[in-house]
Order: structure tokens, then sequence, then C-alpha cells
């Protein structure tokens, strides 16, 4: 059945889920680990979160040219709020357009992994726009198996892996030359290691047709 990925089955997405409204709309992208092996990564300079403003602002007045990935500095209260800690905590600000986006995740790493998606970092959180987290190590999944809708326009992305009863940030990479099966798109890649930089632990997809 074209157009529905690898493993789909009709018994575990019945016609009225959203798993199977997302598979029909759009393709899913093969999750090819091994190409993300050995990246190059140098330590980003994050946004201020002025900047990070301002750039939701240019996409609400209908800036097309701001759709993409951006690492922020978000505050220690936000990241504190979440329990997520290390050298490299910090948010990405991901902008897309304001319906029709599908959103997917993926993983493959030993360590569990999570995926926070704010509406805002500039203080405690006030609540989530969705969680995700791996079932068990080596397992793909992460959140819906044929991804969801973009719950909003603009979002700040937390990518992180467990460590005792807390939470600590991967190094990330805004990849915004990647494009999904539509030809529009980017991803965000994370890593869990600091001895290697594989950045396959976590990665989230955004999608869109166009308009």
């Amino acid at each position: 059945m074209a157009g529905t990925g690898a493993g789909y089955s009709a018994k575990a997405h019945p016609p009225h889920s959203e798993d199977y409204r997302m598979a029909k709309r759009f393709p899913i992208p093969e999750f090819d680990h091994d190409e993300l092996k050995s990246l190059d990564w140098t330590a980003p300079e994050p946004l201020d979160l002025g900047a990070a403003a301002r750039i939701v602002e240019a996409a609400g007045d209908g800036d097309t040219s701001v759709y993409g990935a951006y690492p922020v500095a978000a505050s220690d209260a936000f990241l504190d709020s979440l329990s997520v800690r290390g050298e490299f905590r910090h948010a990405v600000l991901c902008v897309v357009p304001a319906a029709g986006v599908r959103m997917l995740g993926r993983s493959y790493a030993w360590k569990i992994q999570r995926a926070m998606a704010a509406p805002a970092v500039d203080g405690p959180s006030s609540g989530l726009l969705l969680d995700w987290k791996t079932p068990r190590p080596m397992n793909t999944r992460l959140g819906p198996e044929e991804g969801t809708d973009a719950p909003a326009a603009s979002m700040y992305l937390v990518l992180a892996h467990q460590y005792s009863d807390y939470w600590v940030a991967n190094r990330t990479i805004a990849d915004n030359e990647w494009t999904g099966p539509s030809g529009n798109g980017f991803r965000v890649l994370s890593c869990d290691n600091e001895e290697v930089s594989d950045f396959h632990a976590s990665a989230v997809s955004f999608d869109w047709d166009d308009a």
C-alpha cells in the first residue's frame, strides 16, 4: 500500500485513527540511522529570546523564509522546571506553517529519549504542547508511529535522554537543508554521547505540502 510507511497495519491503525489519517496524507521518510553517524558538529551560538521572538513575529506576518530550526538559549527556570540538566541544555525554536504540517519523531539509542515541545521558554513551564518518550531502549518509535499534526506554528523543542531521575540535554543539529517527501521541511537531530558524533539518538522532522 503506497504511502503508508514500513510496518503499516490497517488493524493497528483503523480508518478513523490519527495514525491512519497521517499515513494517508504523507509518506513516511525512512529513518536511516547510519547516515547520521560521525557528523560534523560545532557548538551553536544560540539566539537570545528577543531574537527568537522576532523570528516568530516575522512568520506570523507571512514571511515564509524564516521557516526552520534555531537553537535558543532557554531560561534556566524553564529547563529546571523540566528537570533537564547538562552542559548542552538549550531549546530549538521550530517555525512552520500554521496548518498542514506533519511532525515525526524517531530514535536509535540505548538510553531512553524524550522530546518536549513548549510554547515559550522564558520562565517555568506552564504546560507542554507535546511530550514524547521512547518506550524502551533501541526502539525507533518516538511519538506517534505515523507522526502527528504540528501542534503550533512555532514551538521550542527540547531533546534529552534519561539519567537516574532527571534528563540530560542532547547536543543538537538544526538540519535546515533536509526536506521531507513533500519537498519542504527540516529536522532537528540529536546526540546523547559526548564521545561520538552520532546524531540519531532522537530526531524530529517537520514536513508540509506547498500551499
